[in-house]
């Protein structure tokens, strides 16, 4: 959040850029935000929210395989992560009601149950333990083999084991790929590209790796090493591939300051 506004606050103070470059921006940043959500939910209590789950893009004009970190960390973690989107947000939502909160995310209701009294702690697995029967019985048909929770943590994952079983009945397979679609649609406007037997791979276009590289120099001139850095505080990680082509496009554009060949006496001149 405070990367996205200092990033903001920039391109305000550049209008004309402003005009140029604000709906890839804020198209970006929402990308950003709901494949960040769909990723960090599948990590469960163990959520870091300080920094972003990577994943790595090509550049727009390079070459790629199915060994490059774009095909094997990039678009397939997002949609493998997308499938189970719909389940979590079930789960949250059970949990929420039954802990009598809103909107929280797994470490969230975690942190709350710790703040109770003992007394309510019990009262509340008790509840889970009653509230899981109850939804297996309906939702599943079956309530039999259910491990009994012993703590909170015990309670998010019983809850959500029961979930996926309720959704692998075939009527449900629909509502859970159009998670996955979806995600697909608000990214091939701006952020995939089809690379044949690959598939999609997050891309980066030529257009959208200036704008990136404005806003992570802004005004005064950065270390290449620091730049590569800032990118990934955005999000966008490359390989050393990737790194490379970028590299390439930005001595053609004469925006490195070179004061020996070794990355770390190299520096990207601001674009604005």
């Amino acid at each position: 959040e405070a990367v996205f506004k200092e990033d903001l606050a920039f391109l305000v103070a550049n209008r004309e850029f402003f005009m140029t470059h604000i709906n890839l921006f804020l198209a970006y940043y929402y990308f950003y935000s709901i494949t960040q959500f769909t990723l960090k939910l599948n990590q469960f209590e163990n959520l870091d929210s300080a920094s972003p789950t990577p994943l790595y893009y090509n550049v727009d004009w390079e070459n790629s395989n199915r060994n490059r970190m774009a095909v094997t960390k990039g678009f397939k973690t997002i949609i493998e992560s997308a499938r189970r989107l719909l389940i979590h947000i079930n789960t949250l939502e059970q949990l929420n009601i039954l802990m009598d909160t809103q909107n929280l995310q797994y470490a969230e209701l975690i942190a709350k149950f710790k703040r109770m009294d003992n007394s309510n702690q019990e009262e509340i697995i008790k509840s889970f333990n009653e509230w899981i029967i109850e939804y297996s019985d309906v939702a599943i048909g079956s309530a039999e083999d259910i491990k009994k929770a012993v703590n909170f943590e015990d309670c998010i994952h019983i809850l959500h084991k029961q979930i996926v079983k309720a959704y692998e009945k075939p009527s449900m397979q629909g509502p859970k790929s159009r998670y996955a679609l979806a995600l697909t649609e608000i990214g091939r406007l701006y952020f995939l590209k089809t690379r044949g037997s690959l598939g999609h791979t997050l891309n980066v276009t030529q257009d959208f790796l200036l704008l990136l590289t404005a806003i992570s120099v802004k005004y005064e001139k950065m270390s290449l090493k620091q730049l590569f850095v800032e990118y990934e505080k955005r999000g966008i990680y490359f390989d050393r591939y990737s790194r490379e082509s970028i590299i390439e496009l930005l001595n053609k554009l004469n925006l490195i300051e070179k004061k020996s060949d070794s990355g770390d006496a190299q520096y990207v001149k601001p674009i604005l």
